[in-house]
């Protein structure tokens, strides 16, 4: 329609509707999904958090290596746009895509040829949040398993996702030079 969202209204590290952030995490604050729009729980194959990360565009997310082991992409999945940790409902039988709420993932993709395995996980309303399969996970080599090991990954989602309120990128900075000494940095998890 002519009111739908486009990426041009989603900046990169702007959040929707601040209110109040707490400057601490022990003993902090819930945290409405709109607050913090680029972070994503990481989830095994039983539901389980295993990580959080932060989404850097439609498809990419950013995250610690450790939270992989040896174990394959197939095995986890991305929840985007919600805050809701335990009994998540988008991850069951019913395939659906926010926008078209009446339609299963098959009923909106008739005439494409894709199978239900082609369609990761599948999308709920906003104020739910998604879920999308790992395609591919990408760390950098171990030299040693040392205390200060390279813990980073780059997470390839299996499908590009849609900007919205609740799901935006975070920004990653154009070089890398010295913040300023007055730089406010704000940690979520």
């Amino acid at each position: 329609g002519t009111n739908d969202p486009t990426d041009s209204q989603y900046e990169c590290g702007r959040r929707q509707n601040v209110t109040s952030i707490s400057e601490r995490i022990i003993n902090g604050s819930n945290a409405s999904i709109e607050l913090w729009p680029w972070m994503v729980g990481i989830y095994d194959s039983c539901d389980n958090l295993i990580c959080g990360g932060s989404l850097i565009n439609h498809e990419y997310v950013v995250t610690a290596a450790h939270c992989f082991g040896n174990q394959d992409a197939e095995t986890f999945y991305a929840r985007l746009g919600t805050h809701r940790r335990f009994n998540f409902s988008c991850c069951n039988e019913t395939l659906q895509y926010s926008d078209e709420p009446d339609k299963t993932a098959n009923e909106t993709n008739e005439g494409q040829n894709l199978d239900e395995k082609d369609i990761s996980r599948f999308e709920v309303s906003e104020t739910q949040g998604i879920c999308v399969d790992i395609e591919s996970i990408c760390t950098p080599t171990q030299e040693t398993c040392g205390l200060f090991m390279k813990d980073i990954a780059v997470v390839k989602l299996k499908r590009s996702i849609n900007f919205t309120d609740f799901i935006q990128p975070i920004c990653l900075p154009k070089n890398c030079a010295d913040f300023p000494a007055n730089f406010t940095a704000h940690l979520a998890g």
